[in-house]
């Protein structure tokens, strides 16, 4: 695992305890709210379309929000290969007409998606070394909260960064993360795609210290260089 850290660049006495065991039931399940709304955000690599020149890309939420994965693609066919463009159609509640992150009865999404699936081809990963190059960092005070309230001040770190596989002669554009704990990582895989002078990874760092802390998952386009 490449990593990079911020170097360089909840009679009387009766109703008492009867209104302590109220007030304990509420912080309890205050509480075991809170553990179950947390959580993570990864990427998966759905794979590449030959006929569209497009890769499509998930970012799954692992917050037990129950929200649906977000969509997104690379058109290597467009003018500007290397913008990541989020898919906004599956999303469309066929009542409201209004954007929708969760599905409910209607299977818009997972109809469209297996769609999508079925027509991609998969990119087989390649191990080789991915670093993080930091082109600037910056980092503030800020306040903190959680579901409970604010917890204090903590340090924001914003990061401009760029991946970089020397031996696969693969370089991507300045990219940003807003972290809170200086480190970045990737995990030394790049996929490859298919006919074309690019390749996707990812690099990972702490997106939220809510419940002590979790990991987000981003994806970066590398292209060959000469």
């Amino acid at each position: 695992m490449s990593r990079v850290y911020g170097v360089n660049k909840g009679h009387h006495i009766t109703k008492s305890l009867a209104k302590a065991g109220v007030l304990m039931s509420v912080m309890a399940l205050s509480v075991s709210a809170l553990a179950t709304v947390g959580g993570g955000q990864r990427i998966e690599i759905l794979g590449y379309d030959k006929a569209e020149q497009k890769v499509f890309v998930l970012r799954h939420y692992d917050d037990g929000r129950g929200r649906l994965p977000q969509l997104y693609y690379y058109d290597f066919s467009s003018k500007k290969p290397e913008k990541l463009v989020e898919v906004r159609s599956l999303y469309i509640n066929p009542k409201t007409k209004k954007y929708d992150e969760f599905e409910g009865s209607n299977g818009r999404f997972s109809a469209g998606l297996k769609q999508i699936k079925d027509r991609v081809v998969a990119l087989k990963p390649s191990y080789t070394q991915v670093t993080v190059q930091v082109e600037s960092l910056k980092q503030k005070k800020t306040n903190l909260r959680s579901w409970l309230g604010e917890i204090g001040q903590g340090t924001e770190y914003q990061f401009n960064y760029r991946l970089k596989a020397d031996e696969a002669k693969l370089s991507s554009s300045t990219h940003s993360a807003t972290t809170y704990s200086v480190c970045l990582t990737t995990d030394n895989v790049v996929y490859k795609v298919p006919n074309q002078p690019y390749a996707l990874s990812t690099v990972k760092y702490k997106g939220t210290l809510m419940e002590g802390g979790y990991d987000y998952q981003d994806v970066v386009l590398l292209k060959k260089t000469k």
